[in-house]
């Protein structure tokens, strides 16, 4: 016992060489849908739909477009060296291609300007499941072929207008998820049921994802772009010892990549998937030139970390394993009912990924949790956060642990969510370190003690991923003020005071 309890402790004291800091998306937080240019998005067509008036949506959402620069700042107060957004498509082609609107370029040109100026190295996601509506009329989207060429287009007017201040960049986040709820079950725009909507949906995603980074490639091969695919998937503990359930839960982690990242790497589905009979023959087909577009096309591995669960072998099921098992859950259930929360689950994922992965990078693009009831707390009782500050002290472990016993590549972490946000059909699941007051006109931020705790542990550590230079242009953000202004410095001085008191009383409160 000696051993390992030595090394538990050089984990938690030793600098870890990573970039850590927070995810967000810009549906989920930008409000202001229809301003300064802005196209429609699905999400806008879809909750303008009279029968869904009473619905929660994100028309507002925490008001972060009129916030950007007070928003960004915490990530310099924090100490954040890495940050994670993504940009709206609608608001830079409004009209899913064609002409680009100018004031959207502008916001991010702002953003990213932002984010490096607070000590973060950006991390833009192109595409977080906000598809224009004028794609989605003209063709179907996501079900049509024609959204391959029409994604490489907006990412070619994203990389020559933004890309000089750019490394990390996401495709198309979770396409599995977007891919099932809105294509094969209504229940997120644009309500599509369609059979095997699903699997046309991923298909197409992953040649879209193929054809950005063959083009980024070629057209900007002096920049040093790389390109990942995020994708959510749970760990999976063996019921027993056996080789059969130690098997069966490689199987569903496995099972939970290939579809996306198996053309990535390969260049078309694995085996594995094509010879299981529930989905093999509903699997669509590429052809010789769409597997050249997207093989060796994944610079690194892009992870979102939420839950685990209990794996055993079960022949006949679909890839013969079962996760109903007669043991108590790994863990505690959050505030959201799909995540069971289980800390070991992050380094043994980090593991499997490598073993799968050997010659890619690592990097952690969502880890987080939403506490059970803080919806139902006052906004100065949602500052104590005792279950998401548990939450990442034994997940950090977990990820120091793989870093520093187990040496894998991880080069970043990001915690889900900078703030409380939209979740896609509520706002009763807070992920945010820091909490936002729904009730109040301008969305009044509150820090929360687990984002004080994350500042802390990763106080020592060392990025690895070397900080862009800003733009040299000045800019004129939506209040009118310039960014070089005295009065625009005077705001972010009494934002930091107001930042800096309100961490030292979460510290003092530890």
């Amino acid at each position: 016992m000696l051993a390992p309890l030595l090394l538990n402790v050089a984990a938690q004291t030793q600098p870890l060489p990573i970039a850590w800091g927070f995810a967000t998306s810009a549906l989920q937080i930008e409000g202001s849908w229809n301003v300064d240019g802005k196209g429609l998005n699905i999400w806008d067509v879809f909750f303008s739909d009279p029968a869904r008036a009473n619905d929660p949506n994100h028309f507002v959402a925490i008001d972060h477009y009129k916030h950007m620069k007070s928003d960004i700042a915490y990530l310099g107060q924090l100490g954040a060296t890495m940050y994670r957004f993504s940009v709206s498509w609608a608001r830079i082609l409004p009209d899913c291609t064609g002409k680009v609107n100018e004031q959207g370029i502008q916001f991010y040109s702002d953003m990213i300007d932002e984010i490096i100026k607070n000590g973060a190295v950006p991390v833009l996601t192109l595409f977080h499941w906000d598809t224009p509506q004028a794609c989605q009329a003209k063709y179907g989207s996501w079900l049509s072929e024609q959204i391959t060429d029409d994604f490489a287009n907006f990412a070619d007017v994203v990389f020559s207008r933004l890309g000089d201040r750019l490394e990390y960049i996401l495709t198309i986040n979770e396409p599995g998820a977007e891919c099932g709820w809105g294509f094969a079950n209504n229940f997120w725009p644009p309500a599509v049921s369609q059979p095997n909507g699903k699997f046309v949906c991923q298909h197409w995603s992953n040649l879209a994802h193929g054809k950005v980074v063959q083009m980024a490639r070629k057209k900007y091969a002096n920049r040093n772009f790389k390109f990942g695919m995020p994708l959510i998937i749970p760990y999976a503990e063996p019921a027993t010892s056996s080789s059969a359930d130690v098997l069966a839960a490689e199987r569903l982690m496995r099972e939970n990549a290939v579809w996306n990242w198996g053309p990535l790497v390969d260049g078309d589905y694995p085996a594995f998937l094509k010879n299981e009979p529930t989905y093999g023959a509903n699997l669509p087909q590429y052809t010789q030139a769409h597997k050249d577009i997207m093989k060796n096309t994944m610079d690194f591995v892009a992870v979102n970390y939420y839950s685990a669960s209990w794996a055993a072998n079960a022949p006949g099921k679909p890839f013969n394993y079962t996760t109903e098992v007669s043991k108590p859950a790994l863990g505690p259930t959050s505030g959201t009912s799909w995540q069971t929360v289980y800390a070991p689950g992050l380094r043994g994922l980090l593991r499997f990924l490598h073993k799968e992965y050997p010659s890619l990078d690592l990097i952690v693009t969502e880890c987080g949790t939403s506490g059970p009831g803080e919806q139902n707390l006052s906004p100065q009782q949602q500052v104590n956060d005792q279950f998401r500050l548990d939450f990442f002290k034994n997940h950090l472990q977990a990820l120091s642990d793989a870093v520093l016993l187990d040496k894998l590549p991880v080069k970043g972490f990001l915690a889900w969510s900078l703030f409380d946000n939209f979740e896609w059909r509520t706002y009763d699941q807070r992920f945010g370190v820091i909490g936002i007051d729904f009730n109040s006109t301008d969305r009044t931020r509150r820090v929360k003690n687990s984002a004080s705790y994350i500042s802390s542990f990763f106080k020592s550590a060392k990025s690895p991923i070397a900080l862009p230079k800003a733009s040299t242009t000045t800019t004129t953000p939506n209040n009118g003020i310039p960014s070089s202004t005295p009065a625009a410095k005077s705001a972010a001085v009494n934002h930091f005071s107001l930042f800096s008191a309100i961490v030292a009383a979460a510290f003092a409160l530890n």
